[in-house]
């Protein structure tokens, strides 16, 4: 799946350092709360966690769904985003 959303082209070219979680695809204003409930302020700790994950996009949609309540959309919108970016940005 590819969104070509500027969120979503702004996300994956530039860099995660101080980014809000809402400037990731897929997290919003309902998303975002849910996860900075848990810990997740910004952008980059949700990648650390990806990565821990192991850039396993199936994992980390099914965690995204089960522990924030994200619609399985828009989880697949947020693993798909952060795996692009860590492509991108190795």
């Amino acid at each position: 799946m590819a969104d070509n959303s500027q969120k979503y082209m702004d996300f994956v070219r530039e860099p995660l350092w101080n980014k809000p979680v809402t400037a990731i695809p897929g997290i919003g204003e309902e998303l975002g709360p849910r996860l900075r409930e848990r810990g997740f302020y910004n952008a980059d700790r949700v990648m650390k966690l990806f990565v821990q994950y192991g850039r396993d996009t199936e994992s980390f949609k099914t965690w995204l769904m089960c522990v924030i309540g994200s619609p399985p959309y828009m989880a697949e919108l947020c693993a798909r985003a952060l795996w692009e970016w860590s492509n991108r940005h190795p």
